[in-house]
């Protein structure tokens, strides 16, 4: 599970945006997701989960902001917590042609307008 965190590192653009969101569960914070046999993390609707994305920012502005994420692990029927290492904040950087990078894990999804 990656639990709630605030969004932290908010500039440009979204430092005077309200809408600026936080790692929440309305953006996939506090659910369990199962470890397949391959230390794949699973979740609908696809087969891997990470549902990385951010959009409807408007085109010439620019910033970024950053999601902390200290994930957590539990073996099912176990109500013990532990956290998992090695892990990566994810960062959304927002260009003024419209083009959002976000990154995490040391990969990167870039969508343009």
């Amino acid at each position: 599970m990656e639990p709630s965190e605030d969004a932290t590192d908010i500039k440009g653009y979204f430092i005077d945006n309200p809408q600026t969101p936080n790692h929440d569960p309305a953006n996939g914070a506090n659910a369990w997701h199962p470890v397949n046999c391959d230390n794949l993390v699973m979740g609908p609707p696809r087969d891997f989960f990470d549902h990385a994305w951010s959009g409807g920012w408007p085109i010439g502005v620019s910033g970024s902001y950053t999601w902390p994420i200290h994930p957590i692990w539990q073996v099912v029927g176990d109500n013990a917590t532990n956290s998992l290492k090695g892990w990566t904040s994810q960062v959304m950087t927002l260009s003024a042609d419209g083009t959002m990078t976000v990154e995490k894990l040391d990969n990167t999804a870039t969508r343009r307008p």
